[in-house]
C-alpha cells in the first residue's frame, strides 16, 4: 500500500484518480480526455494528408494535359501558317515553341512531337491514312493536312496515385490534333 501511494504521489498531475480500484478497472481513465486531440489527430492526420496530396497530383494530371493540349494547338496553328523562321526548320520552331509556350508546365526531355503529311488537301486522305496513303514525316507545304501528335510522360507524385493508376510511377499523356495549311 505504501508503494502505491509513492507512485500516485508521483503522478498525481497524471492520475486525477483518487481510487487505486478504479484506476486499474479503467474507469478513471475512461473519463481523462486529456490527449484525445493528439490521437485523433494521429490516426486522421496521415489519412488527410495523403488525401491533399493526391488531389494535388490530380490537379498536376490536369493542369499537364492542359497545357499540352494548348500548347499543340498553338503549335499546329503556327506550323499551317507555312512562316519560316529566322534560324532551323519549320519543325525545330514548332518544337521549341510548345516548350516555350508553356514554360515551367512540361519539361523538353520528357515531350515528343512527331508531324505527318497527307498528300492533297482532301479530308479524304486523312480518313485513309490507316491504309498508308501518301505520308511523310514533317510540317508539310501549302494546303497539306498535316497530324501532329504530342505525347508527355509525366511522373506521378504520390503512392496512392501510383496504386490507383495500378502500380505505374509515370503517366503518359498524348494528344493528336489535324490542320490543313494555309496556301504558302
Amino acid at each position: 500500500m505504501v508503494l502505491l501511494s509513492i507512485i500516485k504521489s508521483l503522478y498525481k498531475g497524471f492520475w486525477a484518480c483518487p481510487d487505486p480500484v478504479n484506476l486499474v478497472s479503467g474507469r478513471c481513465l475512461s473519463r481523462d480526455r486529456r490527449g484525445t486531440t493528439l490521437l485523433e489527430f494521429a490516426i486522421i492526420g496521415p489519412v488527410f494528408l495523403l488525401l491533399v496530396l493526391t488531389m494535388m497530383d490530380a490537379m498536376w494530371l490536369l493542369a499537364v494535359e492542359m497545357a499540352l493540349m494548348d500548347g499543340g494547338q498553338e503549335a499546329a496553328r503556327l506550323g499551317s501558317l507555312g512562316t519560316l523562321p529566322v534560324t532551323g526548320t519549320r519543325e525545330a520552331s514548332i518544337q521549341s515553341f510548345v516548350i516555350t509556350r508553356e514554360a515551367g508546365m512540361l519539361d523538353a526531355t520528357k515531350l515528343t512531337i512527331t508531324m505527318q503529311t497527307y498528300g492533297g488537301g482532301r479530308a479524304a486522305d486523312y480518313a485513309h491514312r490507316l491504309s498508308n496513303t501518301t505520308k511523310t514525316a514533317g510540317a508539310g507545304s501549302g494546303r497539306q493536312l498535316v497530324e501532329y501528335q504530342l505525347s508527355y510522360v509525366q511522373p506521378l507524385l504520390t503512392p496512392f496515385a501510383m496504386a490507383a493508376m495500378g502500380g505505374q510511377t509515370s503517366f503518359t499523356h498524348s494528344t493528336t490534333i489535324v490542320v490543313q495549311n494555309e496556301p504558302f
